[in-house]
């Protein structure tokens, strides 16, 4: 990610972790940075979330990919890769 995000507070630090607090669009824009190592078996994601298959017929989201980084990851939903 080239632009760090904007920390708006440190709530707690230790030798191995970091709990911050950021703008819902700076995780985001950190999140997507991620590297998936992978792919995301689209098939098994849209079973297991029918509500994610309706919004991709909405137009609310592209794909089970675009879903599972963008709003998926940070639900904690079920993803298996392929």
């Amino acid at each position: 990610m080239a632009d760090a995000p904007d920390v708006m507070s440190v709530l707690d630090s230790g030798n191995e972790h970091a709990f911050v607090v950021l703008r819902h669009a700076d995780f985001l824009a950190c999140v997507v940075a991620l590297e998936v190592t992978g792919t995301i078996d689209a098939a098994h994601y849209l079973r297991r979330h029918p509500d994610v298959r309706h919004a991709i017929e909405a137009g609310q989201v592209a794909d089970a990919r675009e879903h599972y980084l963008m709003q998926g990851y940070v639900e904690r939903r079920d993803v298996r890769l392929a």
